[in-house]
């Protein structure tokens, strides 16, 4: 809200990378718990959902009347995925993933800003109605979240897995 967007984008996308290994940590030291869970959602639902909710509203949203709408789908998108996730996939590794995750669209939105800055922006794209293509994002994204469709996890890496065998963490 200080207009420190390109800040706040690549702090979000800081915490993807780091929700990618708390569970993986939490599993390897058997330190996992129900509260660590619950709290990790609650970190969850504003690090991908209102934080690039809020940065989306004051970039691209806040001019319309009704604007403000979309964000609120999306955040509310956000914090349905990640119940669900809680009672469905909760705890345990996973194959693949119901609906899109969160960090991934989190860091889909928050990146608009800095790639906004850009030379290629600026010079091709500055031009095109960003308001109702940001818009339709935050919906299309929101419900990818909700939906069911199945997207694989990232790849465990270790150093077994360089040498052909199983993974470390």
């Amino acid at each position: 809200s200080r207009g420190q967007f390109e800040t706040a984008a690549w702090l979000i996308v800081g915490a993807a990378a780091l929700d990618m290994l708390d569970g993986r940590v939490a599993r390897a030291t058997a330190t996992g718990s129900q509260f660590g869970a619950e709290l990790d959602s609650l970190v969850d639902a504003i690090s991908f959902g209102v934080a690039p909710a809020i940065i989306i509203y004051h970039l691209v949203l806040s001019v319309g009347e009704w604007s403000w709408v979309a964000s609120f789908f999306y955040v509310t998108c956000a914090v349905v995925r990640l119940a669900r996730f809680n009672i469905e996939q909760g705890g345990e590794a996973k194959v693949n993933f119901h609906g899109l995750p969160s960090p991934t669209a989190g860091a889909t939105l928050a990146t608009y800003y800095p790639f906004s800055q850009t030379d290629f922006f600026r010079e091709h794209l500055s031009t095109l109605p960003w308001t109702t293509l940001i818009t339709t994002l935050m919906i299309i994204i929101g419900g990818l979240m909700v939906s069911h469709v199945l997207y694989p996890v990232v790849a465990k890496f270790g150093f077994r897995t360089l040498k052909g065998g199983a993974s470390l963490g």
